[in-house]
């Protein structure tokens, strides 16, 4: 499916197979970020204006990778507590155990 969207006053078609209007909501964003770098009418290095917005893009996304990662570490932990704690009263309630 072909997508229309508008990148600081640029039109490009986009192939995609993902839903049409979230392609348009990210294009939308990345045309807000990109016009709060540099808003329309003033001259300036358009290149220069996509990297910075790139690099802060993947700043964030890599902060938020960091944090899930964090919390799954601490999920596996207490997952883990969990299992022992099942573990310790299955062996409590077996009355094998117990002879």
């Amino acid at each position: 499916m072909k997508v229309q969207i508008n990148i600081r006053g640029r039109v490009y078609h986009i192939r995609t197979e993902d839903d049409p209007q979230r392609v348009q909501e990210i294009a939308d964003e990345l045309n807000e970020r990109l016009n709060t770098l540099a808003p329309n009418g003033r001259h300036v290095d358009e290149y220069a204006i996509l990297v910075i917005t790139a690099l802060s893009i993947l700043g964030e996304a890599k902060q938020k990778e960091e944090a899930m990662k964090q919390n799954i570490q601490i999920l596996e932990s207490r997952v883990d507590r969990l299992i022992q704690k099942i573990d310790q009263s299955l062996e409590q309630m077996d009355p094998t155990q117990n002879k």
